[in-house]
């Protein structure tokens, strides 16, 4: 069965976070999520930074 949340392209994402866990999760579910999805997401952890690369290879930063 095939889940109805639309899936997106895995991103290389880097995460720097207070947690070594934190990281590696946010990290995992950061690469299958859209820009915009993150950047909401990012609004309940202040002290996270994220280095994306888009589908362009342009690196985002937030």
């Amino acid at each position: 069965m095939r889940s109805p949340l639309k899936s997106y392209r895995v991103f290389p994402v880097t995460v720097v976070a207070p947690l070594a866990t934190m990281e590696d999760a946010l990290s995992t579910v950061f690469s299958v999520m859209a820009e915009e999805q993150i950047r909401i997401c990012l609004k309940n952890f202040p002290s996270v930074k994220v280095r994306l690369t888009d589908t362009a290879g342009a690196v985002i930063m937030f």
